[in-house]
C-alpha cells in the first residue's frame, strides 16, 4: 500500500488516502514521461528541471510514513507542482510559453483533494501568476525563453496540449473511480465515508443535518435525536465523535479550534457515560 498504515494512524478514510497517494504517483509518471520525452527532442535543460521534480514528488509519498498532517503533506505536493510549473512558464516564454496551459491543472488537483479553503488559495495563486503575466504583456514586457532554443515550437506546443488534456481526463476518471467505485474496496478501519461537500454540513445545526445525513445515516440519526438529555448542539457532536473524522480536518471544515471540537466530545461522552451509554458502542447499535 503506497500510504502504509497513514489511514489507521490519523484517523482518515482509507479509501480516501489511497486516492491522494495514487494522485501523487500519477503525477511522478506524467512528469517523469515528460523529462524523458524533452530529453529526446532536445530540450535537455527543461528534461533536467522536470526530473528533479519529479523526484521531489515521490519524496511526497514518502511523508505518509511520517506523522506529518496530511494537508501538510497534500500542500508540499501541490507547491512542488506549482513552482516547477510557474517557473517552466517564467523560462519559457511568460504569457507566451507553451507550458502555460498546464497552470490549470492545479486548481484542478486542488479541488479534487481540498476543502473549499485549499481550492481557493490555490486558485486565487493561479489566477495571480496569469494575471500578472497578462499585465506585462499588455505594456509589451515580453519573456524570453532561457531554458532551450529549439525550432520545433509547432510539435512542442501540440506535446504539451494533447499532453494536458489526457491529463486532465486521466485524473478526473481517478477522481470518478474514488467517489463512485469505493464499494468495491475495503475498509480496515471503522472510518466512515464523508465527502467534502458533506463536511460542510457540520458547520450547520442538527435539524440541517438530520435532513442532509437522513438517507446515508438513517437508524444512527434516529438513535441519537432520541436521547433527550442532550441538546441539539451536542446531538450533532454526538453525530460526528460516531463518525470517528479527524479532529484537525473538521476543525477547518467547520472553522473552529480543534480544542473547541474535543471539548464538545468529552462534554457529549461524559452525559452518554451519565445514562449508561457507551458512545463507542454507537456502531454496534445501528446495526441493531
Amino acid at each position: 500500500m503506497l500510504s502504509g498504515n497513514y489511514a489507521s494512524k490519523k484517523g482518515y478514510e482509507k479509501n480516501y488516502i489511497e486516492f491522494v497517494a495514487k494522485s501523487f504517483l500519477t503525477t511522478f509518471y506524467i512528469v517523469i514521461s515528460y523529462g524523458c520525452t524533452f530529453s529526446l527532442i532536445g530540450y535537455k535543460m527543461s528534461s533536467l528541471f522536470l526530473i528533479a521534480t519529479a523526484l521531489l514528488i515521490i519524496g511526497c509519498l514518502f511523508l505518509f510514513r511520517t506523522s506529518i498532517k496530511l494537508p501538510t503533506i497534500s500542500n508540499s505536493y501541490l507547491f512542488i507542482c506549482t513552482t516547477s510549473l510557474i517557473s517552466l512558464v517564467l523560462f519559457s516564454g511568460g504569457i507566451n510559453s507553451p507550458v502555460l496551459p498546464w497552470l490549470i491543472c492545479i486548481p484542478f488537483i486542488a479541488n479534487i483533494i481540498f476543502r473549499t479553503l485549499g481550492v481557493w488559495v490555490w486558485t486565487t495563486l493561479i489566477i495571480s501568476v496569469i494575471s500578472t503575466l497578462s499585465y506585462l504583456n499588455l505594456f509589451n514586457i515580453h519573456l524570453t525563453n532561457l531554458l532551450d532554443q529549439n525550432s520545433n515550437s509547432l510539435s512542442l506546443f501540440l506535446l504539451l496540449n494533447v499532453g494536458l488534456v489526457l491529463t486532465l481526463i486521466l485524473f478526473t476518471y481517478t477522481n470518478w473511480q474514488y467517489r463512485y467505485k469505493k464499494g468495491g474496496k475495503t475498509i480496515i478501519k471503522n472510518v466512515q465515508y464523508i465527502t467534502q461537500d458533506e463536511m460542510d454540513y457540520f458547520s450547520v445545526n442538527w435539524n440541517f443535518m438530520k435532513d442532509k445525513f437522513q438517507l446515508k445515516y438513517s437508524h444512527i440519526i434516529r438513535i441519537i435525536d432520541d436521547y433527550f438529555f442532550l441538546t441539539e448542539h451536542e446531538k450533532k457532536y454526538a453525530f460526528i465523535d460516531y463518525l470517528k473524522l479527524d479532529p484537525d480536518e473538521l476543525a477547518e471544515s467547520m472553522n473552529v479550534s480543534k480544542r473547541t471540537i474535543e471539548t464538545n466530545f468529552y462534554r457529549v461522552r461524559k452525559k452518554l457515560k451519565v445514562n449508561k451509554i457507551d458512545y463507542r458502542s454507537l456502531k454496534e447499535l445501528e446495526g441493531n
